[in-house]
């Protein structure tokens, strides 16, 4: 049931999904001219952000489904970490091996890493126990996109410890924590834990809780009237922030992403729960599809690059990132090997679950 009324959640992760392993990473390649710039410049120039909605939809999610269980002590650390690790380490776990054995090869053969340099033993370690952002690291390494899924693991520590033992207090912890993550940005500390880098996966993530507290309230209305007058001023407020965030870095500076991450984004997810138009376009079946691979997806766009670009180096095939065949090549080998992947890391899932309830 739960899943059911987070399906529209789902296609909006899938489309942020698109931004990021589609058209913002696919300037690893550095083609001379990327295929179809113009129609989607945005997500060329400012697709990073995408990252930020994962976070703040990550916060909402886990505030639905978890949250209620965990101010009751209805669930256990133990069993949150274990639901957690069996959701995320499979396909992470496969992904980042196949990483290091691609520039493993390309070490040998004299060609430089690709893309991401800090591929040793140490950060090796580091991936394996999902410490290699945000805390140790020395750069980005070997599947260097899963960064955001080791930031998350830590927010998703601190979200259980806030909700287990400060429940009552969440909505201010909550907003601590975004505060936190917008001092953090301003700071540009880099230790463990305070840097930058966490700084995104603080405020995203919970705001996105903060957003949850928000649809509570939204549901609790008094009237239908109420709610078509707030969603008319939402609607006002994500067309001006929109607005003024692609104004230009001039108003907001450095950190004008803060608009996306503070009002526009939460508004997206307000409107996907509570405007029956817009929540039945985004679950239609192809967008809902596209979100259930999305974190495959995720995790497979760079192996696919590295493959495509060492089997090039190598002569092994043609593959020029410039040309549209190439772009679609690219597109089609991502979101297949993220569906089959998918398939597969659910039963690697099912069974990690079932291994633990026999314990």
């Amino acid at each position: 049931m739960v899943a059911e009324r987070l399906r529209s959640l789902d296609s909006l992760r899938g489309i942020a999904a698109i931004g990021v392993a589609v058209f913002w990473h696919y300037q690893h390649f550095r083609p001379a001219e990327s295929p179809f710039f113009r129609e989607m410049y945005w997500f060329y120039q400012y697709g990073w952000i995408c990252v930020d909605f994962f976070f703040v939809l990550s916060g909402f999610v886990f505030s639905y489904v978890y949250g209620k269980r965990i101010l009751e002590h209805g669930i256990s650390w133990r069993h949150f970490a274990m639901l957690r690790i069996s959701r995320l380490y499979p396909v992470f776990l496969v992904t980042t091996l196949l990483v290091a054995i691609l520039q493993g090869v390309r070490h040998g053969l004299g060609m430089e890493f690709f893309i991401y340099p800090c591929n040793d033993a140490y950060h090796f370690l580091l991936n394996l126990v999902f410490l290699h952002s945000g805390w140790f690291e020395h750069g980005f390494s070997f599947n260097a996109p899963s960064w955001s899924v080791a930031c998350e693991v830590t927010v998703y520590a601190i979200f259980f410890a806030i909700l287990y033992w400060q429940g009552k207090q969440r909505g201010m912890a909550f907003a601590a924590m975004v505060f936190l993550g917008l001092f953090l940005e301003r700071a540009l500390w880099e230790f463990p834990l305070l840097n930058t880098v966490m700084a995104r996966a603080f405020l995203g993530f919970f705001m996105g809780c903060l957003t949850y507290l928000l649809h509570g309230r939204l549901l609790s209305a008094a009237s239908s009237a109420k709610r078509r007058l707030l969603y008319l001023w939402l609607a006002a407020i994500l067309l001006l922030c929109a607005m003024a965030a692609h104004a230009g870095h001039g108003l907001y500076g450095e950190h004008w992403q803060d608009v996306y991450v503070l009002i526009l984004f939460p508004s997206a997810i307000l409107f996907a729960l509570h405007l029956p138009w817009f929540s039945r376009v985004l679950s239609l079946r192809p967008l809902t599809f596209l979100g259930d691979i999305s974190y495959s997806v995720y995790l497979w766009h760079f192996p696919v690059q590295l493959i495509l670009v060492t089997g090039a180096g190598i002569g092994l095939w043609f593959f020029d990132p410039a040309r549209k065949w190439g772009f679609f090549l690219y597109i089609v080998l991502t979101f297949l090997a993220g569906a089959i992947s998918h398939h597969y890391e659910a039963k690697a899932q099912k069974w990690i679950r079932r291994k633990f309830s026999r314990q």
